[in-house]
């Protein structure tokens, strides 16, 4: 079992946006954060969720997988469920434990199509595909309303000098 608060602490939820919010970020003891903003449920979105993902995980040496995860399932809940509807939007979560993982999520606003089964929808090259083959854990986590998220963990080494330009 990895140290990844989301893997140790399932019960703990981070807060749940409501329509509309700024961005939120908290700072905890030991360096470790969480952050979350909701996105227009727009496929322009997806851009801002990367920009503003590697400015918070800048240094970090999960910081390219984390964008690459959270840019997939940004897109996925604009593209696949209600959230790309008029007036949709998605939330976008971080938690980061400095030294031991990032926790990330996208909560959407949930589908008629889609049942939660994150194996099942796993097809080679998919978003959903490259979250489980990446992730040290990953899962789909039902929330208020009908919403979805789909929620994973990666480790979080410091980049060493030298290394960030490989």
């Amino acid at each position: 079992m990895t140290g990844c608060p989301a893997v140790q602490a399932p019960s703990v939820q981070p807060p749940v946006t409501s329509a509309g919010s700024a961005m939120l970020v908290l700072r905890r003891a030991g360096g470790g954060w969480l952050w979350e903003q909701a996105f227009p449920g727009a496929a322009d979105q997806v851009g801002h969720v990367r920009a503003a993902v590697r400015a918070l995980l800048d240094g970090c040496g999960a910081e390219e997988t984390v964008v690459h995860l959270l840019s997939e399932l940004s897109a996925n809940a604009v593209v696949h469920s209600r959230t790309g509807r008029p007036g949709g939007e998605f939330v976008v979560r971080l938690q980061h434990a400095r030294g031991d993982c990032v926790w990330g999520e996208v909560e959407d606003a949930g589908s008629e199509e889609w049942d939660g089964d994150l194996a099942a929808s796993a097809r080679e090259q998919s978003g959903l595909f490259i979250v489980m083959a990446l992730a040290s854990a990953c899962g789909v986590a039902g929330r208020p309303g009908c919403h979805r998220a789909v929620w994973f963990c990666i480790p979080c080494q410091p980049v060493h000098a030298g290394e960030a330009s490989r």
